[in-house]
């Protein structure tokens, strides 16, 4: 098992090794940078790769490895050229180096001899003067090997503080006396003079001293620490008996850590601070963050909102799933600068089999995205890069003809977008021919010439995809099969990504992937169609657009044989959800004409009916459900095949409830629809705004049936969907818990004369955009975010926190100043607390944490009341002295004098005895809790809910000490 375990964490290693390795190859040939810091690069990679395999016994792999760093050494010591010969020889080892890694099993049964020849004029360059060696005796070899010089952890630990490079020393004492007249001080006055001697030996001719004087040889064997260089060392240590071996190449200058010689262990390449972890035991944390947000869900469900303490462990279970969600993920991501890396060499090999110049540009290697969209996007990026070194670069003397520089480019860039990865491969060779793809598509029988001329070209373009098409008039090692296209697309259809083609003749193409960064866990909007629930992934969703059965705001029209949406200025089709569910052939005309008659005859349905508006790469398209319910994070199950021929929908996934839903995939509705098979419908033309009527976008809402009232968009943080049950009064304030903020709520008929709010289930908060105050406007509908010009009439509805009016769409709009409003109404509650009995009640605050005490503060401030802080008990005790107090807020854990004495001696003191006693501390157990009642507290509260802090304060403020409580248990006014 111990060897099974090295085995894979040298390959894990070794891999990494190639990876730099071909980098920094490819950056010496075109040089970039500094060439030494990439030699360098190569020769600590190509020796880790040899430790490696000599630690584990792959004789095969350790021998290449070895030439490898030889040759590398020649081309650093100026010995031998890095030219284009030198590295393709280099980049043929790697690739056998790559394959044994890959097998290891049979890594010694592979024949490397080739690869050596190859290494041979970089090993034995002409010219070049022998390893530093010299004879030691009659019948000694000319050179030594590194085993003469085994080094112990001591040896390579003292090495590595003081760096440079390390050399062993192998010579014969009798000799050097002998024939050169050194005797063995003289020897150990050189040593000393040209570095620090690390380890010595002596190899005695004989049994032992006792024996006699050992007869010749006499060796010894020392390994010594230098800042000389090689020649430098053997010149200033002068003893031409002695056989110099370098043991190691780096350099006392260079930053990077010197690596292990072959007999130690291969350490693991991660930095430090970080720790391999087996991918199965990634996934199956995965997994179960995964269900462990369906118990979350569920348990949302099911809790009773009027239990304070249920909602309080139900804030704290979402928080701690929803991080350990995002760690969990963060533990799948990885940089895609691994797979962009393998790209470089690729292209060069390309160029070079084709006759072309091309140079490869890439952006963005530090996004990350999730382990198995990575491993799927390893083809496609493939073929996409050999399609534009194939087809879309042209050859040097072509590109000069027609203007261009004679080397083509390509660029390799990934960003985020929206939840998605986008990736962008584009080129600046001959762009796609729209004729040409016509000919092949009608030659083909894929479509008919009066179907070709209906499309436009970013769907002539997506034909490419289809498999067997191809615009090559010969078949080569390359392309030409109409195979690799198709590979694009089915391995993106797989993770629920997209390719969008854009091209210009004679300029290039440009291919747009759009990928999830993960497939585990994804945000969706759960809709209703029929009886049935639905889940819509958001990152393909852009809008919701509300349809009245009036039909005032918006309304699905006709035009020819569809259904579309007049949105903002522009015809959007439309598709109803119920009827692609009820058709297993993909729409055509005659079945678009039945929609029609049957939903804009004279019966047509007079109830409420929602359009997601949706995009799929370059189109855009309405999807009508019956309701909206709400927004969940869904753990994403794998598609049964039989329902994934279906092709409307993507995955399932288990709801809070138990309860099964589809999520449906919007490239596969919007096929099914013949969406992507129908030229985009043209927007209407839009006039142009004058500089006089500037268009802002608007939101536009109601409160009260009757008006219409309007904000700036950009002056709108946030709008969020709550339940009318969600509303709590707390005191004089109604307060929406938001994402574990208590947020206040507005009602503008309180401060405005407008008809009072709608009556509804589904209310909407919408947030300003402003940091002094957690207050929120109710709306009792979202009618739409139109681009408007602003006339305000400042004298048709004059008012403190309004504008003006303004006319939109034919009804006048009310438009709001949400900063105004907060502040008045904040105003308004000040004056309503203060006219409270007890409104201004005195609260001393002993907290020991000046964030705590300012946190406290504030919201006591906020409430009406006037905190006294003391930053411990016995503080605490002084102010009681000398001042009166209505109550007393109090942590726990507090240095010189703690909660629980500082309880005690209030209860003591018939002065402080009756002050209400609340405890506020992060000490959630219940023994704290018995404890803290049992010292004198009145009540106990965790820190720091807003609202139902100051529910106990007002709370004790009125019973005062005659009825003690304990929050987290219903009481009863």
């Amino acid at each position: 098992m111990a060897e099974t375990t090295s085995d894979q964490r040298f390959v894990l290693e070794a891999r990494e090794h190639l990876s730099a390795i071909t980098a920094a190859l490819i950056a010496l040939e075109r040089g970039q940078d500094e060439p030494r810091a990439h030699i360098e690069q190569l020769l600590r990679s190509s020796h880790s790769i040899k430790g490696g395999a000599g630690f584990t016994g792959r004789r095969n792999i350790e021998q290449l490895a070895h030439a490898m760093e030889s040759a590398l050494e020649n081309i650093r010591d100026g010995k031998a050229a890095a030219s284009a010969d030198a590295i393709d020889a280099l980049l043929g080892a790697l690739d056998r180096l790559a394959a044994m890694v890959d097998d290891l099993e049979h890594s010694d049964a592979v024949d490397v001899v080739p690869s050596l020849q190859r290494l041979k004029p970089l090993l034995e360059p002409s010219g070049a003067s022998p390893l530093l060696t010299s004879a030691t005796g009659p019948g000694e070899p000319s050179a030594v090997q590194p085993a003469d010089f085994p080094m112990s952890e001591r040896v390579r630990s003292e090495w590595h503080e003081g760096g440079g490079y390390l050399y062993g020393v192998k010579l014969d004492w009798y000799a050097c006396e002998r024939d050169f007249g050194t005797d063995a001080v003289e020897v150990a006055r050189r040593l000393e003079g040209v570095g620090t001697l690390l380890d010595s030996r002596i190899d005695l001719n004989g049994p032992s001293l006792h024996d006699g004087l050992p007869a010749p040889p006499l060796w010894f064997r020392g390994i010594l620490s230098s800042s000389l260089e090689p020649q430098q060392f053997a010149a200033r240590l002068d003893l031409p008996c002695a056989a110099i071996l370098r043991l190691q190449n780096i350099p006392r200058e260079s930053s990077a850590p010197p690596t292990p010689p072959p007999e130690s262990s291969p350490k693991p390449a991660a930095p430090a601070g970080s720790l391999r972890i087996s991918v199965p035991l990634i996934d199956r944390m995965m997994e179960l963050a995964a269900e462990l947000s369906l118990v979350r869900n569920e348990a949302l469900r099911t809790t009773d909102p009027a239990n304070a303490s249920m909602r309080r462990l139900m804030r704290r279970l979402d928080s701690v799933t929803t991080d350990l969600q995002d760690a969990a993920l963060r533990m799948r991501m990885q940089p895609i600068g691994g797979l962009f890396d393998r790209f470089p060499r690729l292209v060069r090999d390309l160029a070079k089999q084709l006759g072309k110049k091309i140079d490869l540009q890439i952006n963005g290697s530090q996004v990350e995205l999730d382990k198995t969209v990575l491993e799927i996007l390893a083809d496609p990026l493939t073929h996409l890069i050999r399609n534009c070194c194939d087809h879309g670069i042209e050859l040097p003397e072509h590109r000069t003809r027609t203007g261009k520089a004679p080397t083509g480019s390509i660029s390799l860039s990934a960003r985020q977008d929206r939840g998605q990865i986008v990736i962008e491969v584009r080129d600046d060779g001959k762009g796609l021919d729209p004729e040409a793809i016509r000919r092949k598509a009608i030659e083909q029988g894929i479509k008919r010439r009066s179907e070709l001329e209906s499309i436009n070209d970013r769907q002539l373009y997506d034909l490419i995809l289809l498999s067997g098409f191809s615009t090559a008039s010969r078949v080569t090692d390359l392309s030409g099969r109409g195979v690799g296209m198709d590979v694009v697309k089915t391995n993106l259809d797989q993770v629920g990504g997209s390719v969008e083609i854009d091209s210009a003749v004679g300029r290039g193409t440009l291919f747009s992937l759009r990928l999830p960064l993960t497939l585990a866990i994804m945000p969706c909007l759960l809709v209703a169609s029929g009886t049935e629930r639905y889940a819509i992934a958001q990152r393909e969703l852009e809008e919701i657009v509300l349809l009245e059965p009036d039909g005032r705001r918006a309304r699905i029209e006709c035009t020819h044989d569809e259904e579309v949406l007049r949105l903002r200025g522009e015809l959007v089709p439309v598709l109803r959800l119920s009827k692609v569910l009820a058709s297993r052939e993909p729409f055509n005309a005659e079945m678009r004409a039945s929609i029609i008659a049957r939903h804009h005859g004279t019966n047509s349905s007079a109830r409420r009916e929602y359009v997601a508006i949706m995009r799929v790469g370059s189109h855009r398209f309405g999807l009508v459900v019956d309701d909206v319910l709400e927004s969940e994070d869904i753990v994403v199950k794998p598609l049964h095949p039989l329902l994934r021929q279906l092709g409307v929908f993507g995955a399932t996934t288990i709801l809070g409830d138990g309860d099964v839903a589809m999520i449906l995939s919007g490239e596969g509705i919007a096929r099914h629809g013949g969406i992507l098979h129908r030229p985009a419908v043209q927007s209407l033309p839009v006039p142009q705004p004058t500089p006089e009527a500037a268009q802002h976008r608007l939101l536009l809402f109601r409160y009260g049936p009757t008006e219409l009232l309007s904000l700036p968009l950009s002056d709108v943080q946030r709008v969020v969907m709550i339940r009318a049950a969600d509303i709590q009064q707390v005191g004089q304030r109604e307060m929406v818990n938001i994402d574990s903020v208590a947020v206040n709520l507005l009602r503008l008929d309180q401060l405005l004369n407008l008809s009072p709010c709608a009556t509804l289930d589904q209310l909407f908060l919408i947030l300003p955009k402003q940091d002094h105050a957690s207050v929120a406007i109710l709306a009792s509908q979202i009618v739409d975010s139109p681009m408007h010009p602003i006339h305000l009439d400042e004298q048709a509805f004059k008012a403190d926190g309004v504008l003006g009016t303004t006319l939109i769409h034919g009804e006048i709009a009310i438009f709001l100043d949400a900063a105004r409003l907060t502040r008045i109404w904040e105003s308004a509650y000040n004056r309503a607390v203060a006219a409270l009995p007890g409104a201004r009640a005195r609260v001393l605050v002993v907290e020991d944490t000046q964030f705590f005490q300012k946190l406290i503060s504030s919201v006591l401030e906020s409430a009406g009341f006037q905190a006294i802080v003391a930053e411990n008990g016995r503080v605490g005790v002084q102010k009681l002295e000398s001042e009166t107090f209505d109550l007393i807020v109090s942590d726990i854990e507090m240095p010189e004098m703690d909660g629980f004495n500082f309880a005690r001696h209030v209860r003591k003191d018939p002065r402080s005895a009756s002050i209400p006693m609340l405890a506020v501390t992060t000490l959630s157990g219940p023994e704290h809790r018995e404890k803290a009642i049992e010292c004198g507290f009145d009540a106990f509260e965790v820190k720091l809910d807003h609202a139902t802090f100051i529910a106990a304060v007002r709370g004790l403020l009125k019973r005062g000490r005659s009825t003690a409580i304990t929050l987290g248990v219903p009481q009863n006014e």
